[in-house]
């Protein structure tokens, strides 16, 4: 019902705060039409605000209510936002007070910027530290436990933990899985499980792109395919995230003679799998063409 998207949402004093692609917006939590959109209060110039301004995290933390204005960390002061952190050159992602520090998730997502993402925690008197960058690549979130311990969602695979704030390892462990629950096809051959998680919409059945990649169960073991686990699915500059990146995996094949596996991107080609040999099929090096209508995109359903 916002017509905007929303990025983050907490209840603090009495009220609910929207944080938006558009700015903060808040109305009581106790009105009865919350749903009316017109209804909520939009914190803009005449409460210390840019005119002009994105907010992705909320949360409260130590009885105070602390926000991003586009890339600068801020705390609620009830008339105005006052300043505590700036990162020049990342970008907030989230915002966790689940224990006894504050979280700042930073994300990397231009080029030039350093590469990984970063984390830092701020204890109640707003000082603040790093949080071991080995743990860290592209972050989803992180919470603090009850015992201190900090826990990492990231992009990258693997459950990766720290033991405290001052701990410069990481501990990390995997389940033997497939990347994500999605899954479009499946094929079995000489004892072992392929499968592909695109997929297609079944009004239009244009590629939901997801990123998930495939997978094979061999020997009882799970492997991923995918643009994190594999250079040759970074498409031909070897570098993500970018257009060229094999997403959409949703045609599998295998060869009963030989034993190689292939599977096909709904927008970028073909993936051979020989051993531990992969290769890309496209236009520029196959018989595939570019799609009819998208000249951008190599299609094989």
């Amino acid at each position: 019902f916002t017509g905007v998207d929303v990025n983050s949402v907490v209840v603090f004093e009495g009220n609910i705060y929207a944080g938006t692609e558009e700015g903060i917006y808040r109305i009581d939590a106790t009105d009865f039409f919350p749903e009316v959109f017109t209804n909520w209060e939009y914190l803009e110039e005449s409460h210390g605000f840019p005119a002009d301004y994105s907010t992705h995290a909320l949360a409260v933390y130590n009885e105070q209510l602390y926000f991003n204005i586009d890339t600068i960390l801020h705390r609620w002061a009830d008339i105005e936002p006052i300043e505590i952190h700036v990162e020049s050159e990342y970008k907030l992602h989230y915002l966790s007070a689940e224990g006894a520090h504050l979280i700042a998730g930073y994300r990397c997502d231009w080029e030039g910027c350093g590469g990984n993402g970063k984390a830092l925690y701020f204890n109640p008197d707003e000082s603040y530290g790093a949080l071991s960058p080995g743990c860290i690549a592209i972050p989803n979130n992180a919470i603090e436990d009850q015992f201190g311990r900090i826990w990492f969602g990231e992009e990258y695979r693997n459950f990766r933990w720290i033991d405290n704030v001052d701990d410069a390892s990481c501990n990390s462990f995997s389940l033997n899985s497939p990347w994500s629950e999605k899954s479009w096809n499946l094929d079995v051959f000489n004892n072992e499980v392929w499968v592909t998680s695109g997929g297609l919409t079944p009004e239009t059945l244009k590629g939901k792109f997801f990123r998930d990649g495939f997978y094979s169960l061999v020997d009882g073991q799970w492997r991923i395919y995918n643009d994190l686990s594999e250079e040759v699915m970074r498409g031909d500059d070897g570098t993500r995230p970018n257009d060229d990146d094999l997403g959409g995996m949703i045609s599998l094949a295998i060869n009963p003679v030989n034993g190689k596996k292939y599977a096909g991107s709904y927008f970028e080609g073909l993936i051979e799998v020989d051993g531990d040999q992969l290769k890309l099929y496209n236009e520029k090096n196959s018989t595939l063409q570019l799609a009819n209508g998208d000249p951008t995109r190599v299609r094989v359903l």
